[in-house]
Order: C-alpha cells, then structure tokens, then sequence
C-alpha cells in the first residue's frame, strides 16, 4: 500500500472517529469511540449511500443503549472537521438530553489530537474559524426552531418518536437540507406506541417507499445482552416462538428474562413497539 492508499484509509470516517474521538464508557472511563456491532450497521448504511452517490436518509428503529446518538454525534463531528463549510445540526427530545449530547462533543473537542481553531463555542454549538468555517449546533426538538432559514448538511433526530411537535420540527428542519449525495438525515428512536410521524414514516420506509432506508436494531443484535445460565431455563410459549424464528440462544433468553418490566423499550420485532 502506497503512502497515498494508507492515508485514505487513515481519513476513513471509520478510523478517523477511532482516532480523534473519545467518550466515556459504561464503567466510566475514557476511551476511543470504536464501532460496536449496531454502530458498524449504522456505518454500512451510510456507506450504501454513499456509493450509490445518493442523500444519506435513515430511520432507525433501536433498543435502549446501542450508541446511535453516540455514533451519529461522531460521524457529523468527523464532517465537520474534515469538509470545509458544513454545518451539522443534533437535535434531542429533551434539554437534559441536548445538554448531555453537547458535553460529549466537548469531550471530543477536548481530545482531538489534530483540534481545529474555534471562531466561538457557545453553550451547545461550536463553529470552526475560517477559511474552514464549519460548526455543530445541538438544540431541543419542539422547544427551539429547528434550523429555519438557514442550510444544514448533516441532520441527527435523537428519539423522535418522543418528540412532542415531531411532525412541524421535521417539516422545519427537512426543508434546509439539500437534497444532495454527501448530506445526511439520520432519525433514530426506541419504541413509543402505535402513531406519531415517526411510526408513519417508519412504516413507509419499511415497505420500500420513500429515500428512507429502514433499520431494525432489536436487542438480540447487540451481543452484549447476554447473561450466564444460573438454574434450569424453562421456557413460556412466547419465549420457544423467540427461540426458534430468531436463533436466540439460551443466555439472550436468560438476559431477557432478568428485564420483565422494561420491555416497551427492548423491542424485539418493529411489531412489538
């Protein structure tokens, strides 16, 4: 491999977030922000668009602590910082979850090794100096105006499904993004019921309708849900059906079973919301 071919590889989003951004793990301590296995989903997704020269468009229907937000936050942050004059734009459903959103872009400020020059940072955007000139913004759904008036390139909807004016926040926030190859819109959300504008455009996307891509990340695809086998396991009806249609194995079954009250956000099916 040429020094030309080594850098490429380097540059790629995926190495690129590997080595410039850092968060703090489950237990605590801080570390590289390397892809899990719904994270690498997510990227081969995004990397399908990109092939096919099309508008990066997303829907991601998840269980609880997969890192989409994580992820999405690092992928805009690697635009930014790498393509001149783009603006990326986060938005939460909540403004603990804004302000939560915001810290972890400070963090990766914080440990890049290869930091840009700021014209300002405010309580939750930062703006890169000119002639670079890019910026990230994190707001609150339904609470702010979400990027009327002005051109976004990169768009992440943390839990939209929970969003309380979900419907008018998109149709603002749609509407300044071009609909170019390179631009991104990613909503994400774990399950809130039957209705609501992500639902409707879950379902669409689902069926092949639309530029959205559907992705289903239920709780089996993470394999860090799993739980060591204390006793005999014995099985409900509903658990032998789970067992046999997706090849779960006994410690996913036994990891379920120690969850029994939070199961309207560890879907299993798109059904199941």
């Amino acid at each position: 491999m040429d020094n030309f071919d080594a850098q490429l590889v380097l540059n790629h989003p995926l190495n690129w977030i590997a080595t410039h951004c850092r968060i703090v793990n489950k237990a605590g301590i801080r570390t590289n922000l390397k892809c899990n296995t719904a994270q690498m989903l997510l990227m081969q997704a995004i990397e399908w668009f990109n092939s096919q020269s099309l508008p990066i468009r997303i829907l991601i229907l998840k269980a609880r602590q997969q890192g989409m937000t994580t992820w999405g936050l690092g992928y805009m942050y690697e635009r930014c910082n790498n393509l001149a004059n783009r603006y990326g734009l986060m938005s939460a459903h909540d403004d603990d979850q804004s302000t939560e959103i915001f810290r972890k872009i400070q963090l990766f400020e914080e440990c890049n090794p290869d930091r840009r020059p700021t014209d300002y940072s405010t309580r939750k955007e930062v703006t890169y100096a000119q002639p670079h000139g890019s910026s990230l913004l994190v707001k609150t759904a339904g609470k702010e105006n979400l990027g009327r008036g002005s051109t976004i390139h990169h768009f992440h909807g943390s839990e939209v499904a929970f969003w309380s004016k979900a419907k008018s926040s998109l149709l603002s926030v749609l509407q300044c993004i071009p609909k170019l190859p390179g631009t991104s819109v990613i909503l994400e959300t774990t399950a809130n019921g039957v209705g609501g504008e992500f639902y409707d455009r879950w379902q669409k996307a689902s069926k092949g309708e639309g530029n959205y891509y559907a992705l289903f990340l239920p709780w089996w695809s993470f394999p860090e849900y799993v739980a060591p086998i204390t006793e005999r396991l014995y099985y409900t009806a509903i658990e032998e059906d789970l067992l046999s249609e997706y090849d779960l194995t006994d410690e996913q079954l036994q990891w379920r079973t120690s969850r029994p009250l939070c199961w309207k956000k560890w879907i299993i099916t798109p059904r199941s919301r």
